[in-house]
């Protein structure tokens, strides 16, 4: 049976993503740490963390991450690292969209329209 991603897994990943990109944390103590502290399964842990590293250099990720944690984690790295960081983050996950997109099993509308909204959000803030 699948666990939920609760918002809490999703806020402790999303931290524990940015030590372990920055050198701070192992990958294993962070996933040790994250299924300690939010019962997040490790194997999830993994991915959410992949899925940071891919958005900060605008790579396609390949783990699916749900709604609520993809929109997180985009919050976030505006908020920790700005509309530059943000507008690679946006490239990645319209990436990621078009990867499972081509695999055949549907389209991630939900990716692909949170991508747009952050995108048109970008673009009315550089025009202010």
């Amino acid at each position: 049976m699948p666990k939920i991603i609760t918002d809490y897994m999703i806020e402790v990943s999303y931290d524990h993503a940015k030590m372990v990109y920055y050198n701070q944390m192992t990958i294993v103590d962070a996933l040790k740490e994250i299924e300690q502290l939010s019962g997040m399964r490790q194997s999830s842990a993994k991915d959410y963390i992949g899925n940071f590293a891919d958005m900060m250099a605008g790579s396609a990720y390949t783990r699916t991450m749900n709604k609520k944690a993809t929109e997180y984690y985009l919050n976030g790295i505006k908020r920790d690292y700005g509309i530059e960081q943000l507008k690679l983050a946006v490239s990645s996950v319209s990436k990621h969209a078009k990867y499972y997109g081509a695999l055949g099993n549907g389209q991630l509308r939900y990716v692909t329209d949170l991508a747009q909204r952050i995108g048109r959000e970008i673009l009315m803030d550089e025009n202010e």
